[in-house]
């Protein structure tokens, strides 16, 4: 593989924080794609030359702390991005039912590239020990097949959207001895969203956690 590769980014502090956005484009030659295909209960991996793709996109980022003054920390950012085949050739496919099913490559979107990602976190800050924290994930659908004919969501073998919601609460204490903990309990995916790739995601998930330092 060989790229060039293009990055423009205006960044504007605020108190206590920062905006910033970042255009990028990736061309890249002779690119080189991890596939894998599923038939029954058999998966089935390889690799692909591409004569050419691009990714272009656009990022934004909002970082603060304290925000208006207050006890809260907040972040934000956001992804959209076009990656695609600009230079393929004709792939030699048969699909599970035996029939020839040749497509090109060209135009087609790389797989397992999402159009949108965006991840939001907040902090409360409740006293100089405890912090309590908010969060969520969501990413767009992609495509997991080369030929880019995979339309169906939420089954095995796919790459579906998500969006999961998150919670995480953390205790800093300081014994007399000298020695430090933290604990903290969590919740990941608090909406129980259902999403898969080659196997689910997982659903809504306790964690429990304590840690010691000296």
């Amino acid at each position: 593989e060989n790229g060039v590769h293009h990055n423009f980014m205006i960044e504007y502090g605020i108190p206590k924080g920062y905006i910033r956005v970042n255009a990028f484009r990736d061309d890249i030659k002779n690119d080189i794609q991890s596939v894998r295909s599923v038939s029954g209960s058999i998966t089935r991996s390889g690799f692909q030359n591409i004569g050419e793709t691009s990714t272009t996109g656009v990022e934004l980022i909002f970082d603060q702390r304290n925000v208006l003054g207050s006890n809260f920390d907040f972040m934000f950012n956001g992804t959209w991005m076009n990656a695609k085949i600009e230079k393929g050739g004709i792939v030699a496919f048969t699909d599970s039912t035996g029939n020839p099913a040749n497509f090109n490559q060209t135009g087609l979107q790389r797989i397992r590239m999402p159009h949108w990602r965006a991840n939001f976190f907040t902090t409360y800050h409740a006293t100089p020990a405890w912090d309590i924290s908010f969060s969520g994930r969501y990413t767009s659908d992609s495509f997991n097949d080369p030929d880019n004919k995979d339309s169906v969501n939420n089954v095995f073998g796919t790459q579906s959207d998500f969006f999961f919601l998150d919670f995480k609460t953390s205790y800093r204490y300081q014994f007399a001895s000298g020695v430090k903990s933290r604990f903290s309990f969590g919740i990941s995916n608090i909406n129980n969203d259902k999403a898969f790739v080659f196997h689910p995601y997982p659903q809504r998930t306790y964690l429990v956690e304590a840690a010691f330092s000296y």
